[in-house]
């Protein structure tokens, strides 16, 4: 099938969804969740993923789609409705509506880079995803896309070095504290946090560290790294701990990191790809421990690490940041039920209804950096679109021994920022209470178990209750694919599967 026939096929299924709802503008989260549920899921995924570079999973690749085609798709303040006719022939209207669009469409893609300052240079390349008349109305050189941004001082605002930073990042990073610096500026790393990290490779290490975290500390984070970890043939080769010790954490919590100088947290790198062992005979005490809280991100696929007991553990707190993915995954693999856990996005969402005072509005998807722009903390991971786009060029970058200076760098900032991150939140969240600690109750059984009832409704009724299935049930593998708990290597070729 040719890109026109794509571009087709996808327009037509995105007027159906529109159509069918009730002839009231949709947000883009909601718009991507019916689509979910549409029957040719296939084929717009492929399509948005073949056009636009993005599947229909992300909403980058829905907006980037949306406007390129104004006349049909009106995207405005987040909500997507079908163009009217009459506004096609409303001039001034329809300039009015070009303009906005045009300002929604650099202001999206300068969010999506983070609280930088972009060089006008990059900023005029991003006009490739933009629509003609974006195109057109925001000029056909650098010195003409100037020119429009100069004229929306209150979006965007124009250094002196010719970037462009968007006024809300600005106006934040004044009230933060921070430093708006350049998107292609040297990077910058704290030597501290590498000469506070340890690698472990042997289990004898490994066993003192975690008699170390028992005997000092209740709260720790972590975090993986690995070959294609949300896939049946992926593999774990990092796992990364840090936590401060308990006295500390209970002084940096009610100060809010404000203690004079900072504290840095005792990091550990433990290498399983190099030694498998350290997971059985470590860290499988820790992670089923009832004495020790755990705060996650992007843990939803080492469950091979008896993580199950955890997870459903009523006396552990779990800590998520967008669980919805997360929670589908576990229950359609492994059979587990959340329980006893919190998702930082509903938390993020209620804790600005309770600052709009009652505003319902669920927020947007927000990443750690976005996090860390909002509460603050220790910083953000300056590595990580260095290593980003590394991993995508090779896979099995995280392989690769003995570890790169970049490598460890990367491995301790991921925990040592969502440390930082969770002690600036946890005043937030504690204060919780009432009607708005049933509203964050809600949002989290929503973002944990809508897709998981979703499915089901296809097949029965969903009962009263949301733990309607016995996790010790054996959970079907998909598609002829097995799970196995324990993976084997060759040993004639060095971490190579069977």
């Amino acid at each position: 099938m040719d890109d026109e026939s794509l571009r087709h096929n996808v327009i037509m299924i995105l007027l159906d969804v529109l159509m069918t709802s009730e002839q009231r503008p949709v947000t883009v989260k909601e718009l991507v969740s019916k689509l979910g549920l549409y029957s040719d899921y296939s084929i717009l995924s492929r399509g948005l993923r073949r056009i636009t570079g993005r599947g229909v999973d992300g909403l980058p690749g829905i907006l980037v789609f949306l406007w390129q085609y104004p006349s049909i798709f009106t995207v405005r303040d987040g909500n997507v409705s079908i163009t009217s006719a009459l506004d096609l022939y409303d001039s001034d209207k329809q300039v009015s509506q070009q303009m906005s669009v045009a300002i929604d469409f650099y202001e999206f893609q300068l969010r999506r880079l983070g609280a930088y300052s972009v060089p006008m240079s990059r900023v005029f390349d991003m006009r490739s995803q933009a629509s003609r008349c974006v195109k057109q109305i925001s000029g056909q050189s650098i010195s003409q896309l100037t020119d429009f941004l100069k004229c929306h001082s209150d979006v965007f605002t124009i250094t002196a070095d010719d970037c462009v930073v968007l006024c809300e990042h600005l106006k934040r990073a004044t009230i933060n504290g921070h430093t708006i610096t350049r998107i292609d500026a040297p990077i910058e790393l704290d030597d501290k946090v590498y000469e506070n990290t340890r690698i472990i490779v042997n289990t004898y290490h490994g066993k003192q560290i975690v008699d170390q975290i028992f005997q000092t500390t209740n709260v720790v984070t972590v975090d993986l790294e690995g070959v294609n970890l949300g896939s049946v043939r992926g593999s774990i080769t990092l796992v990364q701990l840090a936590f401060l010790p308990r006295h500390l954490m209970s002084h940096q919590k009610s100060n809010g990191l404000n203690t004079g100088g900072r504290v840095y947290p005792k990091i550990f790198i433990f290498d399983v790809w190099s030694n498998p062992n350290l997971v059985d005979l470590c860290l499988k005490q820790l992670l089923e421990s009832n004495d020790i809280k755990k705060v996650f991100h992007g843990c939803e696929d080492d469950i091979d690490l008896c993580l199950k007991q955890l997870l459903e553990s009523n006396d552990i707190k779990k800590v998520f940041h967008g669980c919805e993915d997360d929670s589908y995954a576990l229950h359609r693999d492994f059979g587990v039920v959340l329980s006893n856990f919190i998702d930082t996005q509903a938390a993020h969402t209620v804790i600005n209804c309770i600052n709009n005072s009652g505003s319902g509005q669920q927020s947007e998807a927000i990443g750690l950096n976005g996090l860390f722009e909002l509460y603050g903390g220790y910083g953000c991971n300056p590595l990580k679109a260095v290593v980003k786009k590394r991993y995508v060029g090779n896979s099995h970058y995280w392989c690769n021994r003995p570890l790169s200076e970049e490598m460890i760098y990367y491995a301790a900032y991921d925990v040592y920022v969502l440390l930082g991150i969770y002690i600036k939140m946890y005043s937030y969240i504690s204060q919780i209470s009432g009607q708005n600690a049933k509203y964050f109750e809600e949002l989290n059984r929503k973002a944990a178990f809508s897709r998981i009832w979703a499915e089901q409704d296809r097949h029965y009724d969903r009962p009263n209750h949301y733990h309607y299935r016995d996790s010790t049930q054996v959970v079907r593998p998909r598609r002829g694919q097995h799970f196995p708990h324990k993976r084997q290597y060759n040993n004639n070729r060095s971490k190579t599967y069977r």
